[in-house]
């Protein structure tokens, strides 16, 4: 396929879209590239169809006890460098959702866009994403059924890396696990990471549920710098303690403040640290801990970076005495325009609302009522026909999604209302757009009305890809256009 036919056939599905000669190189190459083995994309069923699909599929509050993070003498176990297969056109991957749950989406662009895998006794585990600055490291797994990745130890050139975390779940079959301490880079910024899994915890938890490992990955990860926040007048008393700043930083995703206390018992530091926005408002820390430390208590907290210039005011309250000083908060960096990225993509607030009668049943259990259709419309070459329907809706855990369903050429040509044989897939929404797809199947659908709306079923069964075993039925009415 020449670039001019790739353009052409992009400009048919999407209109009159400029995208860059990089972008339609890469996608030529990823046309002509072997897909990497177990970790399937979308098959599109007419080269028109295929160039469309590519494009289309590219783009806690929790608190944890915190433990010494000084350099550890245990040793990080052998583990080979984990491959993340051939090269992918470039674009973010990670859902939204996971964003959200690690404090990260003013910091999208420095996540490092991973994709590992490691497999022990017949489960996958993907390592979808990192992030790593002074204040804490982000690691995103994936894997079906829903599971916590158990006791996850971190080790960087210098051994464990002991400190407290939590984390939560994002989008299907994702987990965000958060460790709060940086890594130790080397002198080009860089830390050398192994992270083991010893096993999976099921969820909901039960009894007998665990997944025995461990899972594995050895990488390399930037460690985004930080910058110094100057205090006027900085503490040194607050009544009767004695208080030492220790860190007081702000990386590109958190506030990051650490004290020592002298004088002050852990009941009556447990709420003497807070956080003002520039309305008087308490920003709710990301995470706090309190832990002793020789005679003294050491007091680690992080607050989300906002994603605009802000000034906040530091209070500490106690030892019958109050401080209280201002400081500013820049503008997150802007990214560097990449013009290898797929540009973004319409989301689900840029398109209409339909209504919808579908029923997702098994490995995601949803009912849409109503939906975001993006594309729908017949597309045409010389093999033939295919109506084609993308269409965005949320899940009753807040993120967000895109069922595609196409006609497949390989049954019968799209020639207006009747059945035909169907492709379907859901990708999550990520920041640029859908994601690269995790459940792909085929099914039926029925159309009803071909325009002005388009109507009709559609019943489907979808595996996911790293386990066919876990599936998704689709079935219900839908509308478009």
């Amino acid at each position: 396929m020449t670039e001019t036919e790739i353009r052409n056939r992009l400009r048919d599905a999407f209109g009159e879209v400029e995208y860059p000669p990089a972008l339609t190189r890469g996608v030529r190459s990823r046309l002509d590239r072997p897909q990497a083995s177990g970790h399937p994309r979308l098959v599109a069923l007419v080269s028109a169809l295929l160039a469309v699909t590519i494009v289309a599929t590219l783009v806690y509050i929790r608190a944890g006890a915190w433990l010494p993070s000084t350099p550890s003498t245990v040793q990080a176990p052998r583990v080979p460098l984990s491959s993340p297969g051939p090269p992918m056109i470039p674009a973010q991957q990670v859902p939204t959702a996971d964003l959200a749950v690690a404090g990260l989406s003013i910091a999208v662009g420095l996540m490092s866009d991973y994709n590992f895998a490691s497999t022990k006794n017949g489960r996958t585990v993907r390592l979808i994403g990192a992030y790593a600055d002074p204040a804490r490291i982000v690691l995103i797994f994936r894997t079906l059924p829903q599971a916590q990745p158990g006791l996850v130890e971190i080790y960087d050139d210098r051994g464990l890396i002991n400190a407290g975390g939590g984390g939560g779940p994002g989008s299907l079959g994702d987990n965000v696990f958060v460790l709060d301490q940086g890594p130790h880079p080397g002198s080009d910024g860089v830390a050398h990471l192994t992270v083991s899994i010893p096993f999976l915890q099921q969820m909901p938890p039960a009894q007998g549920n665990l997944s025995q490992g461990p899972w594995n990955f050895a990488f390399a990860l930037k460690v985004q710098p930080a910058t110094s926040i100057a205090l006027e007048p900085r503490p040194s008393t607050v009544g009767s303690w004695k208080v030492a700043v220790e860190t007081f930083q702000l990386t590109p995703s958190v506030i990051h403040l650490q004290l020592l206390v002298t004088g002050a018992s852990p009941d009556s530091v447990a709420s003497a640290v807070n956080v003002l926005d520039d309305q008087g408002n308490t920003v709710v820390p990301l995470e706090g801990s309190t832990s002793a430390l020789g005679s003294g208590l050491h007091l680690d907290y992080a607050w989300a970076r906002p994603g605009a210039a802000a000034t906040y005011r530091l209070q500490i309250n106690g030892g019958g005495g109050r401080y209280a000083a201002s400081f500013a908060v820049p503008a997150p960096a802007a990214p560097t325009p990449d013009s290898s990225v797929v540009p973004k993509l319409p989301g689900p607030y840029d398109l209409p609302t339909a209504s919808e009668l579908l029923t997702l049943q098994g490995a995601m259990a949803e009912t849409v009522n109503f939906g975001h259709p993006w594309q729908c419309k017949v597309i045409s070459d010389t093999s033939g026909s295919s109506f084609l329907l993308d269409m965005y809706f949320r899940s009753k855990s807040g993120a967000w999604y895109l069922l595609g369903l196409i006609t497949d050429l390989a049954d019968k040509s799209y020639s207006g209302p009747g059945s035909y044989g169907v492709r379907a897939y859901i990708s999550p929404l990520a920041t640029n757009g859908p994601a690269d797809h995790i459940l792909s199947g085929s099914g039926t659908m029925t159309v009803t009305s071909a325009g002005a709306p388009f109507a009709g079923t559609a019943n489907a069964t979808l595996g996911w890809d790293d386990d066919p075993k876990q599936q998704v039925s689709v079935s219900g009415g839908w509308t478009c256009g």
